[in-house]
């Protein structure tokens, strides 16, 4: 009985968190936020001509944009800032690698002013892991080079500047993740004046073992959660496939829905990645996704923790390449 109480009191304190406002106002509240204030999450909508309910009467629909850690080049800024001049409605949820925060302070601190004149003050920033060397050294964990997630081994020609990115983050221990993570937190809180509540594994890489420790360390969203299945016909043959099945389980076990779990060190939210990103799908293919999921019952759900969300990313690295894909997807989930 006692523990059924806990379970319902925890249940009752959990507010909505809001991921988009085109209004630049708190989804749940008619306060505007106060200055530097970041956004909370919520079951809020991507663009400002979706009104949002208390109701939670509208699907919730995140966009977000992954910075694995490489250089950040003038040609994907420009595409960032053409899609903003497009959809100026549109806010993102921006999961950064704190790699861009490792290297000499001169440099931290240049890289750091340039991301934050690319995010807008009311967008989200998560943290976004890869264990890269220069993020090992900070938490001081040793690299471990064995066989990649795309099959290949590391090696002295491969790392002359910096390298990881591609050793599957679950492949380290518990305790030295947990480092990694930490050590992520304070470069955040130093470089981008605050520690992210929100996190996501590189590669997708989170799962059942990493919660509690996540929420050990303040996160309070893991948004590592994907439909696998939409990942298979370009990863089946590499490592980084196995991995994800021993993350997240067999391909038909995916559920769109947002999901609460409880640990010793508090409630995590689990959300969904239902779409994947737009380099491994057509826009064909996530709009159809988009179509299913705004048909679905599921996605007008009154309950916030049964809700089915609809999430797709794409990359910073490549968002170049892929411009005229984020645009016919964002035409279609508008």
């Amino acid at each position: 009985m006692a523990k059924l109480i806990v379970y319902i009191f925890l249940i009752m304190i959990m507010t909505p968190f809001p991921v988009f406002s085109g209004s630049r106002e708190f989804a749940n509240d008619d306060r505007a936020a106060p200055p530097n204030a970041m956004p909370e999450f919520s079951q809020t909508t991507l663009l400002t001509n979706d009104i949002y309910s208390e109701t939670l009467e509208f699907p919730a629909k995140i966009v977000s944009v992954l910075w694995e850690g490489r250089e950040i080049l003038g040609s994907n800024t420009a595409s960032l800032e053409r899609l903003r001049r497009s959809w100026p409605d549109l806010r993102l949820i921006h999961f950064i690698s704190p790699a861009y925060f490792s290297r000499a302070e001169e440099q931290n601190i240049a890289v750091a002013k340039k991301i934050k004149a690319l995010v807008l003050p009311d967008e989200k920033i998560c943290l976004l892991v890869h264990p890269w060397e220069s993020i090992l050294k900070n938490a001081n964990v040793d690299a471990i080079k064995n066989e990649t997630f795309w099959g290949y081994h590391l090696d002295n020609k491969r790392c002359l500047n910096d390298c990881g990115q591609e050793v599957p983050f679950n492949s380290y221990d518990l305790k030295d993740r947990e480092k990694i993570i930490g050590s992520s937190l304070a470069v955040f809180k130093k470089y981008m004046d605050s520690a992210p509540s929100c996190f996501m594994a590189g590669a997708w890489l989170s799962g059942k073992d990493l919660w509690p420790i996540l929420r050990k360390l303040g996160i309070k969203h893991d948004f590592s959660y994907v439909d696998i299945s939409l990942l298979k016909e370009k990863l089946f043959k590499f490592p980084l496939w196995n991995y994800l099945i021993k993350a997240w389980g067999k391909e038909q076990t995916f559920s769109p829905k947002k999901f609460l779990v409880l640990t010793e060190f508090g409630a995590l939210n689990i959300w969904p990645m239902s779409a994947a990103t737009v380099s491994y799908n057509s826009p064909e293919k996530i709009g159809s996704l988009y179509q299913k999921f705004k048909n679905s019952t599921a996605s007008k759900e009154t309950n916030s923790d049964k809700r089915e969300i609809f999430h797709v990313g794409f990359y910073m690295d490549t968002l170049g390449r892929y411009e005229n894909e984020v645009n016919k997807i964002l035409l279609q989930v508008k």
